[in-house]
């Protein structure tokens, strides 16, 4: 777990969310990275009672008009799987040579 590293050193135990049991799914329907992860961070401390953090990540692709963006998981579609999304980029770029990409992870908040 990559937080883990974040406050090594520090006297604190660290969990996921798989630690816990019965965790409402946050919806991540914010229009920005930052806003995304401060929604996630700031609804599972408010329901464990404990300070959480939360980091959001996305695929830009330049090509694409930086899309999938902020919601590569649902660029297929609400309930598509990764193999769906994948193959909707990928078709999307059918016949273009610039396929530059960045793979873009807000820090944790």
């Amino acid at each position: 777990m990559e937080f883990k590293k974040l406050v090594s050193g520090f006297d604190m135990e660290i969990k996921g969310l798989k630690d816990f049991d019965s965790i409402p799914p946050v919806e991540e329907d914010g229009k920005t990275f930052e806003h995304n992860a401060y929604k996630k961070a700031f609804q599972n401390a408010k329901f464990l009672g404990h300070p959480a953090l939360a980091d959001y990540s996305g695929l830009i692709v330049d090509a694409l008009e930086r899309r999938p963006s902020i919601h590569p998981a649902r660029y297929a579609g609400e309930r598509a799987t990764d193999e769906q999304n994948n193959r909707k980029i990928l078709t999307s770029l059918n016949g273009i040579q610039n396929r530059k990409a960045k793979f873009r992870t807000l820090d944790p908040v």
